[in-house]
């Protein structure tokens, strides 16, 4: 952890500190916006801030025609708007939803298969591969 001597900000990493000293104290940028003269030392806040100027943004999604200034924006958008939609349990009448794909099957599996995890140790039976360890580390501990 670096601080800046100058203001005494705490900066996290020796690159962080002369991109702070750079911007905040001496005043030198590697990009400078030509719109309003707005400087940068790092590009993806440039390319950012350049896009503000105009009213076309550069990443566009193509599930829903939603504009975004950054990629990492799309694709968080992507995840929460349609990824989700992906992984909804197509039982009827279960409305349950997931965020990955491993929840989903283990859910299905669990609550449509009826299948269940046996205890190699006891012959008790789990719903859930997380109970089933829950079990054996307190049941069946090595000593």
């Amino acid at each position: 952890m670096d601080i800046c001597e100058v203001c005494g900000k705490e900066l996290h990493s020796k690159f962080g500190h002369t991109l702070h000293m750079k911007s905040q104290h001496e005043k030198v940028f590697r990009f400078t916006c030509p719109t309003c003269n707005k400087g940068f030392n790092q590009l993806y806040h440039y390319k950012g801030h350049l896009a503000s100027h105009h009213d076309i943004l550069s990443e566009k999604c193509k599930l829903c025609s939603s504009t975004f200034r950054y990629q990492r924006s799309l694709k968080d958008h992507i995840q929460s708007a349609h990824e989700g939609a992906r992984l909804k349990c197509l039982i009827v009448p279960c409305e349950s939803v997931f965020s990955s794909h491993r929840a989903h099957r283990e859910h299905t599996r669990a609550e449509h298969a009826r299948s269940r995890l046996e205890c190699d140790k006891c012959e008790k039976t789990f719903k859930w591969r997380s109970s089933l360890k829950y079990h054996k580390s307190l049941a069946h501990q090595q000593k």
